[in-house]
């Protein structure tokens, strides 16, 4: 905390300012090239028949369980996701 403080008493703050809004346009640009989606008219529909299997499955295992497993699974998902993205663009840098 000291060092940030000695940085911006310094007035080498900019530097990082530079740096965050380089990393907020990247992230901005990335987002903007996502499509839009619209959800089909059957959607909920849908939603409520896994929601009907869950509620079935509740008779055999805990629902705090059946949602932790989901939970977990998602969060492992995307820690996946974002790693073989980092991975890759390890692997485009020259000399690594």
């Amino acid at each position: 905390m000291s060092f940030m403080i000695r940085l911006i008493e310094k007035g080498d703050f900019m530097l990082f300012e530079l740096i965050f809004s380089i990393l907020n346009l990247f992230v901005t640009a990335f987002f903007s090239l996502l499509p839009d989606f619209n959800l089909p008219s059957d959607f909920l529909s849908n939603v409520n028949a896994v929601a009907q299997y869950i509620g079935y499955l509740n008779v055999f295992v805990s629902l705090d369980l059946i949602v932790s497993i989901i939970a977990l699974t998602i969060v492992r998902d995307n820690i996946t996701f974002v790693k073989n993205i980092l991975v890759g663009l390890w692997k485009l840098l020259p000399f690594t």
